[in-house]
């Protein structure tokens, strides 16, 4: 199981290697639903183009932050009991766990931050 689930993280991270961010289109919840076909999101997808946008519909959908909507929505981590596929909260954005590095989105392609450096993780189911 942990084989397949590994082998399913890392064809998706190699697959998406060279999208680029698009609001909307492939953006920080696009990428996580990737990995976690789960509920979170859901409201998100296609309802903006922008990040201003982005920004707007969590408001409208009653959250101030990235961080609070995740607060509310899935299950807090402390950062020493994260592993791979947790979704991480670096600087307002969402990404994934790879264990030692985190990855999140960037213009084109991905950025690698240190996961002890992130400033939230979450799982979504226990």
């Amino acid at each position: 199981m942990t084989y397949e689930c590994n082998s399913f993280f890392y064809k998706y991270i190699e697959d998406n290697k060279d999208k680029s961010l698009k609001y909307g289109v492939w953006d920080c919840f696009i990428f996580v639903k990737g990995i976690h076909k789960t509920s979170i999101g859901d409201e998100f997808k296609g309802n903006y183009k922008y990040k201003k946008e982005y920004f707007e519909r969590l408001k409208e959908i009653g959250f101030t932050t990235i961080k609070s909507y995740c607060d509310e929505k899935l299950i807090t981590i402390e950062n020493k009991q994260l592993k791979r596929t947790d979704i991480v909260i670096y600087k307002d954005a969402l990404g994934l766990c790879d264990g030692i590095n985190s990855i999140f989105l960037n213009k084109k392609g991905y950025t690698f931050v240190k996961t002890n450096l992130v400033d939230k993780g979450y799982r979504c189911h226990k």
